[in-house]
């Protein structure tokens, strides 16, 4: 473990210490309590019409390591449930995300406590042709599974990919392979992507 890692693992501690209240995870008949720090984030999507659509969900910051159901250590998925409860009243939300975003993002380098790459056309896919974008570092793909873009998405939809491979390092070269197949279709125009990292300091 690096100076900067151990620096990250005290801030997580931290945080886990001293920003938190208890949240309950719930996914069926299995549940676990968990020390969550609660935030929110703002989307925006524009549908096929070109118009704005703003969304803001609640965020909830937890230990990976915490997240664990039936003995089982876990990852959220969409339909999970949170419950909080502030005072008397208890507030239940359900696990998801707009449009095709993950459900839950790293938010450190470590994994401890996933930036995002997402692709998308500016004129999508008709029935029957696809495009694939995969993202590679020095010619391995870093995805579970390339993002696929059909016709099921609108103009300027983006769609997450599942990052496999977090870490990059300096020399890495990062290259994003195409593959249009127009099938009994029209390939979308406009191909767009985007590629958020976290740089740690020198």
């Amino acid at each position: 473990m690096d100076l900067l890692e151990r620096g990250s693992a005290w801030l997580e501690d931290q945080r886990n210490r001293r920003m938190t209240r208890m949240v309950t995870y719930q996914r069926g008949a299995d549940s676990v309590d968990l020390a969550a720090t609660i935030g929110r984030t703002e989307f925006e999507q524009a549908d096929e019409f070109g118009v704005i659509h703003k969304t803001e969900s609640r965020d909830y910051l937890v230990r990976t390591a915490d997240l664990v159901l039936a003995g089982v250590q876990t990852l959220p998925k969409a339909g999970d449930r949170i419950r909080e409860t502030d005072g008397v009243k208890t507030f239940v939300y359900e696990v998801m995300a707009p449009g095709s975003e993950p459900p839950y993002r790293y938010s450190d380098p470590y994994r401890r406590t996933l930036r995002d790459f997402k692709a998308g056309c500016v004129t999508p896919c008709t029935s029957g042709a696809e495009i694939t974008v995969d993202l590679r570092k020095n010619g391995a793909s870093l995805l579970s599974v390339p993002v696929t873009l059909d016709h099921t998405q609108t103009a300027r939809q983006l769609v997450a990919a599942a990052i496999s491979t977090m870490a990059v390092a300096a020399g890495d070269v990062l290259e994003v392979v195409v593959t249009a197949t127009p099938g009994t279709g029209t390939v979308g125009q406009g191909l767009f992507g985007t590629l958020t990292l976290d740089e740690l300091p020198q």
